[in-house]
C-alpha cells in the first residue's frame, strides 16, 4: 500500500512547477502552462522546488515509512489498527471523523458503568 502513495506522490509532484516570484503553480497534468517552462503572465521560467523533486519525495516517504511500519504491525497485532482508503481528503475525512466519534462516545458509555 505504502508503494502506491509513494507512486501516486511522485506522480503530482513531478508534474507540478512553480514561478518563483509570484508563487504560482502550474502542473502539467491538469493546469499546465500556456507555453512548456514558462509563467502564462511574466514568460520567467518556472521551476521545480527541491522538496518536489522525486528523489526528495521518494527519500521522505521511504522514511516515513520505515517509522510507521512498525507503529501498523504493533496496533495490528493487538486488533485495534483502522485504516481509510481513498484518493480525496476531504472524503476521507468524513470517515476518519464518524469513526473517531464513535470511538469516544464508546468509551463514554463504558465510563459511565
Amino acid at each position: 500500500m505504502i508503494m502506491i502513495i509513494i507512486i501516486a506522490c511522485l506522480y503530482y509532484t513531478l508534474y507540478r512547477w512553480i514561478h518563483p516570484g509570484s508563487g504560482r503553480i502550474y502542473n502539467y497534468s491538469y493546469n499546465p502552462p500556456k507555453t512548456f517552462g514558462k509563467d502564462d503572465i511574466t514568460n520567467e521560467d518556472l521551476i521545480q522546488r527541491e522538496d518536489d523533486k522525486p528523489e526528495t519525495v521518494r527519500k521522505r516517504l521511504e522514511s516515513y515509512d520505515n517509522v510507521t511500519a512498525p507503529l501498523i504491525q504493533y496496533y495490528s497485532k493487538r486488533g485495534i489498527l483502522e485504516t481509510f482508503s481513498g484518493t480525496k481528503s476531504d472524503v476521507i475525512y468524513v470517515n476518519v471523523q464518524k469513526w473517531l466519534e464513535e470511538q469516544v462516545n464508546d468509551n463514554t458509555e463504558v465510563n459511565k458503568s
